[in-house]
């Protein structure tokens, strides 16, 4: 169930991600665009800052991140689980 989960939050973040990085080299913001490629969780401070800009981007990269992140929760839970045993 959470590699389930998390393939789909990776694929919604992932897709997010190019979409921000794409949005930053149309709006010729090239800096933004380098150090989202360099370090991912920059494309979410990008994303706050130009929300006007990176709408539809956001509605992927944000959940995206969410259920990433529970799908490693609820992964990590399981693993606990099996080594107590």
């Amino acid at each position: 169930m959470a590699a389930l989960l998390g393939s789909g939050g990776i694929t919604m973040l992932f897709v997010g991600w190019l979409y921000v990085v794409t949005t930053a080299i149309g709006n010729k913001q090239y800096g933004w665009a380098i150090l989202s490629v360099v370090l991912m969780p920059s494309a979410l401070i990008y994303c706050a800052f130009n929300r006007k800009v990176t709408a539809h981007a956001a509605k992927l990269l944000y959940p995206g991140m969410l259920i990433t992140l529970i799908a490693i929760y609820f992964g990590y839970q399981v693993i606990q689980v099996y080594v107590t045993k």
